[in-house]
């Protein structure tokens, strides 16, 4: 693992990432015992980009073990606008009104949470978000469960996402496509947008590359079961106002738990295949 010091957040917030997570350029660099600064060359680290790098090796006297840093000081301009460059290295915006990165709750500690849901209704993925839904966030929570669930790689052709057209060009950007095998997947998988929120989205690019009604596997996809599972999810809003931060967690993985068991019953019982 490495110590990771984040944009914009004082040393004390650092946090430990396993090294899979990593850029590898600048793990071989540390390991070689080099300090190294590139203004020339971006880096990321789940979505977070830095157009200065600063590799450092510490050690302490005092518990004489190696503490291995990798600080991210800059922002990449791109990463900030929502924007990329396409392969002929223009810059390239959206005009639909969708991005979340800015809308942020006041008076709140977090934005709520970030789920994940096979089109059959079940939940697979259950995260916190802080502030705002951004697309950072979105795209690092994704990383990190398709990094640590290995095996469902192969079986996520699509991803529909309320966002999508945003989140495709967040995770096609060339500042972070290549660093990871895993950055690399999210590059390639289709990103669409679910076809209730798709009539909000008026760019052409949009149109043209985040439309489910093009795309056949689609036709028969319930793309909107997030939303369904919201909508039951919501009934339990006043019961969570006072919860703290740990109790709410764990309540909302206790509900998830048994709204899978229900619909595993269901699938068993055949009722999705009448």
């Amino acid at each position: 693992y490495y110590q990771v010091l984040w944009l914009a957040r004082p040393e004390c917030c650092a946090t430990w990432e396993p090294q899979r997570s990593l850029p590898k350029r600048l793990v071989e660099e540390f390991e070689d015992g080099m300090t190294v600064k590139s203004t020339a060359e971006t880096e990321a680290v789940y979505g977070h980009v830095s157009s200065t790098v600063t590799v450092s090796k510490e050690t302490s006297d005092i518990e004489h073990h190696e503490t291995k840093r990798i600080r991210l000081d800059r922002p990449c301009c791109d990463d900030l606008e929502g924007s990329f460059r396409d392969a002929e290295g223009d810059k390239q915006d959206l005009t639909c009104r969708t991005e979340k990165d800015r809308t942020v709750r006041l008076n709140h500690r977090t934005a709520g949470i970030l789920a994940g849901i096979w089109p059959c209704g079940i939940v697979t993925l259950i995260s916190e978000l802080f502030l705002a839904e951004s697309k950072s966030q979105v795209y690092g929570h994704l990383h990190e469960f398709l990094q640590t669930n290995p095996e469902v790689v192969s079986n996520i052709k699509y991803i529909c996402y309320d966002d999508g057209c945003h989140l495709k060009k967040y995770a096609g950007n060339k500042c972070r496509s290549d660093l990871t095998p895993t950055t690399a997947v999210l590059s390639k998988v289709h990103i669409v947008v679910d076809k209730m929120h798709m009539a909000g989205h008026v760019d052409s690019w949009c149109k043209k590359n985040c439309d489910p009604h093009l795309f056949a596997d689609l036709k028969e996809v319930d793309t909107e079961t997030c939303e369904q599972t919201f909508s039951w999810l919501s009934r339990y809003k006043r019961m969570t106002q006072k919860m703290n931060r740990h109790t709410f967690i764990f309540f909302i993985l206790y509900l998830c738990e048994l709204h899978n068991t229900r619909e595993l019953n269901k699938l068993k019982r055949g009722e999705f295949l009448q």
